[in-house]
This record gives C-alpha cells, structure tokens and sequence, in this order.
C-alpha cells in the first residue's frame, strides 16, 4: 500500500535546487492549534511539522510532490489514514490535546466518506479516482487512538467516531473470525489475503471486551500470529484467506516482522526469538537491514529509521532492561539530517533523490516519545 523509501541521510547534499526544497513546505495558517509547536519541540518533530503537516491536518506522504503517479501508492502529498493514525498515537504520548483535536477532525472531515467508513487515503490536488476502500490497519490504530483519547481529555464525540469506524470495520470480517486486509464499501468485496503485521491484537482485544464477534477475530488473530513465527525471529507475511496457509515469501521485510512482533509484545505474546534476532544481528553487523532471508540472513545492504524505530519500542516493551534499545535509537539518530543549518535538519530525507517519507518520520516521533518517557 504505501511505498516505504527506505534511507541512509545523515547529511543534505550542498546545494539543494530551490524548486524541490520547497516542494513540501507548508504555509502557516491562523488556524493551527497553540500546542502544535511548543518551546523545546526536536528537530525531528519540528521538521514533520514544517514540512509534513498540512494546514487542515493532513500529512503529506512523500517530502516531495512531482513523483509520476503509481496505481494504488501513495508517493507524493497524497494523505494516508496511516499517517494521521500515527499522529494521534503521538498526541496522545507527548499529551498534545490540541494536536490530537486537529487529527480527530482530519479524520471526520477528510477521510471519513460517511458512517465511519476510512479512506486509506485521499490526495489534496485530486489527482486519484474517488477512494472507496478502506486500509484495516489503520482503521484499528485510528480505533485505538480516538478511544485513548476519548478517555483521556473525555471527549464523548471522539469515542463515538472510533465506534462508528469499529461497527464498519466489522465488513473486513471473513468467516465470522479473519480480518482481511481491506474492504471496499463500493462493490462489497474485500481482500483474499491478511497481513501478519495488521494484525493490531491490543486494539483487536478492547474491542473484544464488548463484542463476541471481536473477542473471535482476537483470539484468531492472537493465533495466527503466533504461527507466523519462523525460527529465525522473523515471521510470514502474509495469509491467504482462501487456502488458510501462509504464503512463504523468500524474503521478509524487517519492518513487517518488527511491527508484527511489536502487537504481540503489546498483549504479552511470545517475543523471545525476535529479540535474540535483533541481538545477533546488531552484534554481527552493527545494524539492521531492510531485507532478510527466511533463516535470518540479510538481503540487503539499506537500512530504514522505522526499522529501528520499532525495534527500540519493542525492546522497552518486551525486555526493558535491554541496553539494545540504546544503541538501536542511536543508530536511528544518525540516519537523520545532523546539519543544524539545513531546512530539513532532524529528518530522515533521501540527500540523493529528495526524498523523505512519512512512515520513517512519524515511527521516528513514537521512539523519541518512548524515550522521553511519561
């Protein structure tokens, strides 16, 4: 669904061309809520900011905007319901009420198409056919922050959001306990095949505790990913929805296995492998890589700041006392921009192409608020 450029950046080159450097930068508008910028903000939240945010809340996919269009890829400004559901989680973590407000209205006035139904994404310059599909993942991580945030600031109309989307998320449902990747409400149909790391099992459990249909789909769920874990600390990808097997893929992303052990880890599942992989990999070559074969072995040389990201949160959450997490966030840090003078310094761009996604930047945000703690 989303192009994912993975990045090595740790400086911009010299000259940026005036026409890309201002590609994704943003006009200040009145209407930004007070505590969207606050004194002592990083140079990575500030940049998202800058150059990510749009006016009415949106954030843009891509640093840049004059990418040829791909059939169903979000690489320029288009705006993802990922995006926005990971910019609420970061509300919530670092307490920015007004920031989480700007969110929560993103998604009832842009990606909402009625009764809770959310696009996956939409782009501002209308530049794709009408979106009427939804992305289950992010569904379930919009679910989980709006009712978070319900909670915490008591805001009835947020909880009442998050149950509309949860009622149409139930579409997605095959055979009464499988959550498919997608629906779309156009012609009915959903996906034949369901990705492990979609598989959201804290959001899947609370919605669990008031539905029987819900508590199915989680302990299913639960269930899958459990048999999606190789030897290796890596896990399948995904499942196919006809055959009920998982289809083997000779390679595995780093970040699929990561956010999939990451779910587990958030229900106390079995992560034990997946941490001895990261510390054999880390103490083997010093890094991680995008890429690895079945049995462990890495298939590519790039590296991507989600990637660490994610495995520094799964580490705090699974095995605290670990130093790993340390040395993972560093190694995330330096991947960034490092020049204080340049307009994108703190973020993860591409110095060669120009490139910067928000995927990287906003998993970047949820480690640093991991890291600066309550």
């Amino acid at each position: 669904m989303l192009l994912r450029n993975t990045v090595i950046a740790v400086l911009l080159l010299a000259a940026i061309g005036a026409a890309i450097a201002g590609l994704a930068e943003r006009k200040p508008t009145e209407a930004e809520p007070a505590d969207v910028a606050r004194a002592g903000d990083s140079p990575l939240y500030t940049f998202v900011r800058t150059h990510f945010l749009a006016g009415d809340g949106g954030v843009y996919t891509n640093l840049r905007d004059d990418l040829p269009l791909q059939p169903h890829v979000a690489n320029n400004h288009q705006m993802l319901s990922e995006s926005t559901g990971l910019l609420l989680l970061y509300s919530l973590r670092t307490d920015r009420q007004a920031l989480f407000d700007q969110q929560a209205g993103f998604v009832r006035e842009r990606l909402d198409a009625g009764s809770g139904r959310i696009r996956w994404v939409i782009d501002p310059q209308g530049r794709i056919d009408e979106v009427t599909a939804n992305a289950t993942v992010d569904d379930l991580r919009i679910v989980r922050a709006l009712r978070e945030g319900a909670d915490h600031w008591q805001e009835q109309a947020d909880g009442k959001l998050a149950a509309a989307i949860a009622r149409q998320l139930e579409a997605s449902v095959r055979d009464g306990e499988y959550l498919s990747d997608f629906y779309n409400w156009d012609n009915g149909a959903n996906a034949d095949t369901l990705t492990a790391s979609y598989l959201d099992l804290y959001t899947l459990r609370m919605l669990g505790e008031a539905s029987p249909l819900w508590q199915q789909v989680y302990a299913r769920s639960r269930q899958l990913l459990q048999g999606a874990a190789l030897s290796s600390g890596l896990f399948e990808k995904q499942f196919s929805l006809t055959t009920k097997q998982w289809m083997q893929a000779d390679k595995l992303n780093a970040i699929d296995s990561l956010y999939t052990a990451l779910h587990l880890a958030e229900v106390q599942g079995e992560t034990t492998t997946t941490l001895a992989f990261l510390r054999k990999t880390w103490n083997e070559h010093g890094k991680l890589f995008n890429d690895y074969t079945r049995d462990g072995q890495p298939a590519s040389e790039l590296e991507s700041p989600a990637a660490y990201a994610l495995a520094y949160r799964l580490i705090k959450l699974a095995a605290p006392g670990d130093g790993l997490a340390d040395s993972l966030y560093a190694r995330m840090t330096q991947l960034a921009v490092l020049d204080p003078a340049s307009p994108y310094y703190g973020g993860y761009v591409d110095p060669a192409k120009q490139e910067g996604y928000s995927f990287d930047q906003l998993q970047g945000l949820l480690a640093e608020a991991e890291k600066a703690g309550p």
